[in-house]
């Protein structure tokens, strides 16, 4: 378990009395400036309630609250803690926030009961999972098919662990499956649970699929596999080339708008094939950057080698760059507006990259203020704020979130069902919202 409340008052005297509380202000907003909490540091909400809930501006740099990973949805959202722990809010009717209950009100950013150690999150439609040091996955929410891996249907407001899933290194969710790299006999391999509907999974629809099942290509094993990416019923990953530098991306499931790449307009399949080359007769691109992957609801992107953005699959909302890449793209085009990409993130409708200068980017659907404050499409990409280098981002459906380098996490865009972070906010804003992980009394 993670280091109870009080334990962390006891740090937090500890930190200031090796560091020193020098009583100057900071502001806790995404520019700097202002009035704030004293400088601490220490995780502590010195309002004398004897909580750690993070509500101090000081805290901008301890593990009780400074974020290290984001998963955004779409309308909830999910980050890992410094500290191991998990903090979800947003909508929570069939209990993906993880609190042990079910309501259709928003809910606050909360600490979800029973994991630490954790190094990751993946949210879907209606779930959430985790991973853990150890390997293990643990997942929350709505299990109408599975995909919670249990090995059941029951849908659960609290985290069950997957089942046969000890050595996962990678996770992905999206829709209603989970996806996960695992680490066995010495090279690893993709496994995938929950709907199935078109082929996502990697079996065929008549196989159960409520607990986690192996993806092949062609009959082979997908082997070696760096990382996993889940758009609404489709997967991709990331393998290294043998050939030469570089890593290829292997696609199954949904096709019906070109999310496999592989330039052929079948409608699904359950074996991975390798994303080709727009016009280049069925070559498969061998040169992607590991770790660039990112998918959203029917597309997928990811860096070539040299900082160009390739993309596939449905470009209908601008996020492919231009307006003649609007229509399906069964094989991957690049995205005409940089050429200096180190980190990507897509969602539903809207990418975002971070540039050689740590700028952060995006572009595509803004019709809810997702990343910027004129409500359109942007086929060229336009700054997220003044967010430099940051710990990680997080598009979700019609909102952003993203921590900051030093882990403050905000929250723009729509905020119907509490996805921003603060439920008392109902309409959509392009006024960056803090995110205050709310930690329960000692």
């Amino acid at each position: 378990m993670g280091m109870k409340p009080w334990r962390w008052l006891a740090v937090g005297a500890a930190m200031c009395l090796l560091f020193g509380c020098n009583g100057d202000v900071r502001s806790g907003g995404p520019g700097g400036g202002g009035a704030g909490g004293e400088v601490c540091d220490d995780g502590v909400d010195n309002d004398d309630d004897t909580q750690v809930d993070c509500r101090d501006d000081d805290c901008d740099g301890a593990a009780a609250c400074s974020f290290t990973e984001l998963a955004a949805g779409r309308s909830h959202a999910c980050g890992v803690l410094g500290s191991g722990n998990v903090v979800c809010w947003g909508f929570n009717g069939e209990g993906q926030i993880g609190n042990g209950e079910t309501a259709s009100e928003a809910v606050a950013p909360t600490v979800v009961d029973g994991l630490d150690d954790i190094t990751d999150v993946a949210v879907g439609l209606r779930h959430s999972c985790a991973l853990g040091s150890d390997g293990n996955v643990h997942c929350w929410g709505n299990n109408d098919d599975g995909q919670l891996g249990d090995d059941s249907f029951a849908n659960s407001p609290f985290p069950v662990e997957v089942s046969g899933v000890t050595t996962a290194t990678d996770l992905s969710a999206n829709g209603l499956h989970t996806c996960a790299v695992t680490n066995d006999e010495d090279f690893s391999r993709v496994h995938c649970w929950g709907a199935n509907d078109r082929k996502q999974v990697g079996v065929g629809k008549d196989e159960e699929t409520r607990v986690p099942k192996e993806v092949k290509s062609l009959g082979r094993h997908v082997v070696d596999a760096t990382g996993v990416v889940s758009g609404i019923k489709h997967n991709c990953a990331m393998m290294p080339n043998s050939r030469q530098t570089g890593y290829n991306v292997m696609c199954w499931g949904d096709n019906r708008s070109g999310q496999q790449g592989m330039a052929d307009e079948r409608y699904e399949q359950s074996v991975a094939v390798r994303v080709v080359r727009q016009k280049s007769n069925g070559n498969a691109i061998r040169n992607f950057v590991e770790g660039s992957l990112a998918a959203g609801q029917n597309s997928t992107c990811a860096i070539r080698e040299g900082g160009s953005v390739w993309c596939w699959g449905d470009g209908s909302q601008g996020h492919f760059g231009s307006d003649a890449l609007s229509e399906s793209q069964f094989a991957a085009v690049e995205y005409p507006g940089l050429g200096d990409a180190e980190r990507l993130w897509h969602a539903m409708f809207h990418v975002c990259a971070e540039r050689a200068s740590g700028r952060v980017t995006c572009w595509g659907d803004n019709g809810q203020l997702a990343f910027d404050d004129e409500s359109k499409v942007h086929f060229n990409p336009v700054l997220l704020h003044d967010v430099v280098e940051p710990n990680d981002v997080a598009p979700g459906d019609r909102f952003t979130c993203w921590a900051d380098s030093k882990g403050r996490a905000f929250c723009q865009g729509a905020s119907d069902s509490g996805q921003l972070g603060t439920p008392s906010i109902t309409q959509a804003t392009s006024e960056p919202q803090r995110v205050y992980p709310e930690w329960s009394e000692p």
